[in-house]
């Protein structure tokens, strides 16, 4: 899904209805073409970038897009993960999920 955060309420309303999907194998490329037809479109101006909650398994586009792009990590997840170089990696550490009222994977929470 994708979800455009203009404001601290849209933040706010966003981080109410999360659900993270997955569990291994995703293609990125898609995401990262429909992201950039938007932005070709003109529906998306000024974007100052994607930000990813991935367990980093996956297929990730060759080139660098126009924008910047951070992968979230889950703290559970060993070192040195498997973004390109291009990418901005960070772990999720328990205190930024809590900080968030969020859970990782296999927890109670919605992430």
């Amino acid at each position: 899904s994708d979800t455009l955060i203009a404001t601290g309420a849209d933040l706010e309303k966003w981080e109410q209805s999360i659900r993270v999907h997955g569990g291994g194998g995703t293609d990125f490329r898609p995401v990262f073409s429909y992201v950039d037809d938007l932005v070709n479109k003109g529906e998306l101006h000024a974007l100052n970038g994607l930000l990813y909650f991935t367990d980093g398994k996956g297929v990730y586009p060759e080139r660098m897009p126009h924008y910047k792009a951070a992968f979230a990590f889950y703290p559970d997840m060993p070192p040195g993960h498997p973004a390109p170089p291009w990418a901005i990696p960070f772990s999720l550490n328990d205190g930024i999920l809590e900080e968030a009222g969020l859970e990782a994977p296999g927890g109670t929470g919605s992430l």
